[in-house]
C-alpha cells in the first residue's frame, strides 16, 4: 500500500509484545508482593506495636492525652475571647477582661458585652455549631463529639472553661440572667 510519503511496512510485533508482556508480568508480581508486605504489616506488625505502645508507654501517652484535653480547653477559651473581639468589644484585652468577668459570672456585665457574648454562643439559624467561634472551638476539624473530652476540666485555680452556655444547667442559666 502507498502513502503519499513511502511505503507502509509490515512488522512483526509477536516479539515486542512477549517482551512487554514479560515486563507488565514482573510488574505485577512486585505490586502483589508489595501489597502484601503492606496487609501483613497492617494486620501483624502495626497492632503488635500499639500494644507494646499501650503498656509500655501507658504513663505518657496518658500524660499526653491531658496535656491535649488542656490544649483544647485553653483554645476554646480563646475562640471565645477572639469572638467576643469580634462582636462588639474594643480589643483582645478588653474581651479577655469581660471573659473573665463571665467565666467567674459577674453580675454586673454591660449590655453591650452581654449582646457581644450572645453572639459568640446564641445558635443563629442555618449556622453550623460545630465549628468555630460559635461552639467556642477555634479547631475546624474535630467533631461535636470530641467537645464532651473538656466539658470536665477545670484549670489549677477551679475555673471551668466557657463552651457556648450548653454545658450549663438550667438553674446556672436563670441566675446568670438575673
Amino acid at each position: 500500500m502507498m502513502t503519499g510519503h513511502g511505503a507502509l511496512l509490515v512488522i512483526d510485533n509477536a516479539p515486542i509484545r512477549r517482551q512487554i508482556e514479560l515486563e507488565l508480568q514482573t510488574v505485577r508480581e512486585a505490586i502483589e508482593q508489595c501489597e502484601q508486605e503492606i496487609n501483613r504489616h497492617e494486620s501483624l506488625d502495626l497492632p503488635a506495636f500499639r500494644q507494646w505502645l499501650a503498656v509500655e508507654c501507658s504513663d505518657l501517652l496518658n500524660q499526653r492525652r491531658l496535656m491535649e484535653e488542656k490544649i483544647w480547653g485553653l483554645r476554646a477559651r480563646l475562640a471565645a475571647i477572639q469572638g467576643l473581639a469580634q462582636h462588639g468589644i474594643d480589643n483582645m484585652a478588653a474581651a479577655f477582661f469581660w471573659f473573665r468577668e463571665i467565666e467567674q459570672e459577674r453580675s454586673v456585665i454591660p449590655p453591650y458585652v452581654r449582646r457581644a457574648w450572645e453572639e459568640v454562643t446564641v445558635i443563629h439559624p442555618g449556622k453550623s455549631r460545630t465549628r468555630g467561634a460559635e461552639s467556642g472551638r477555634s479547631d475546624a476539624g474535630l467533631e461535636v463529639e470530641d467537645k464532651e473530652a473538656f466539658t470536665d476540666w477545670d484549670d489549677e485555680a477551679g475555673n471551668r472553661p466557657f463552651f457556648d452556655g450548653a454545658e450549663r444547667s438550667d438553674s446556672e442559666s436563670a441566675e446568670k440572667e438575673e
